[in-house]
């Protein structure tokens, strides 16, 4: 795998150092682009697409993928439900992120010793701190009200204190999409994005797996279009505004986005201080929405650039060898 690796990273280098800078010919464009295919084709990526000053510049398809193929966004899931609950908050279902999940599940026992869960808000399960965990093995994810059962379960600490990232099955994310579909009158997240994000963003062809409860699964479980996780991005490309509607509020947008790096690194997956926005930062102004096995939805406000890649094989750095030179090579210049 190490070969193939270095075999990629080859590729990139020879490419990078033949490209002109934003404005070269269309032809040089397409012949760069068709480099860089032969060079992903064989690094299992799925679908790569690149949008840039209102157009997309380029759309390429592998391994028997093509513009119809729902693929699983992974962690993805988190930054769309993060979206709807900003979209709940501005119809009025949801008061504040200072809301307290207590009022969402007034039926569950505060037990003795875990009087702190009083003090639980919805922004502490938008950060993954509200202090609950559960394994993937844990019998409560057949319950018949799966947000109730997780917030009954025990605190490992305080709500703030500690953050605790799940890959596979998130109690606080989870809890996060029963709060949801409490707040808006029963519907699921799924059923909640139909009407106020897929349906406005043109997004028809969408798969989102249920909890036992009926839920959205929402660790993981959403399936998009390469096209449209594009659209995503550009939702969040022009700040929650898409062709004539604001559909996320601007100050959700806002404070969604990571804080900006000065350096030119980029946060991992794998930081969690810095994930918990389910965005992660790239220098200056960039950010990007992963999900494992290489899902990226890179948002780049800079360059007037969003670009879309699946996959299925996930880098530990795949941010580093893939993301950033593709970043330099297709807007950076």
């Amino acid at each position: 795998m190490h070969i193939r690796i270095m075999a990629w990273l080859m590729s990139i280098i020879s490419f990078f150092a033949c490209i002109a800078p934003a404005g070269m010919q269309p032809r040089l464009m397409k012949a760069n682009f068709a480099i860089l295919s032969n060079s992903v084709a064989g690094f299992e990526t799925n679908s790569l697409l690149v949008w840039r000053d209102g157009e997309v510049v380029h759309e390429a398809y592998y391994n028997g993928f093509d513009e119809n193929t729902l693929h699983p966004v992974y962690s993805i899931t988190r930054a769309v439900l993060k979206a709807l609950v900003g979209i709940a908050m501005e119809e009025g279902y949801i008061e504040s992120i200072d809301q307290r999940v207590t009022d969402f599940f007034p039926e569950v026992e505060i037990v003795p010793g875990q009087e702190s869960k009083r003090d639980m808000t919805v922004a502490h399960l938008l950060t993954m701190t509200s202090g609950l965990d559960a394994l993937s093995s844990d019998p409560v994810w057949d319950a018949p009200d799966l947000g109730a059962a997780l917030f009954a379960l025990p605190q490992e600490a305080a709500p703030g204190e500690l953050i605790r990232f799940r890959s596979f099955y998130s109690a606080t994310i989870e809890l996060l999409s029963g709060l949801l579909t409490r707040a808006v009158g029963g519907r699921s997240a799924l059923a909640f994005a139909n009407e106020h994000l897929c349906g406005p963003l043109g997004i028809a062809n969408v798969a989102w797996e249920e909890n036992a409860d009926g839920t959205s699964r929402s660790t993981i479980g959403l399936s998009l279009t390469p096209r449209d996780m594009l659209r995503f991005g550009l939702l969040y490309l022009n700040e929650g505004y898409f062709e004539g509607r604001q559909i996320v509020p601007l100050s959700w947008v806002a404070q969604s986005r990571p804080e900006t790096r000065t350096d030119s690194g980029l946060q991992t997956y794998y930081d969690r201080d810095s994930y918990r926005n389910h965005f992660a930062a790239h220098e200056g102004t960039s950010f990007a929405a992963r999900g494992a096995g290489g899902q990226f939805i890179v948002i780049d406000p800079d360059n007037n650039t969003v670009i879309v890649r699946t996959g299925e094989y996930d880098l530990e750095l795949g941010f580093f060898q893939f993301i950033i030179p593709l970043l330099r090579i297709l807007v950076l210049g």
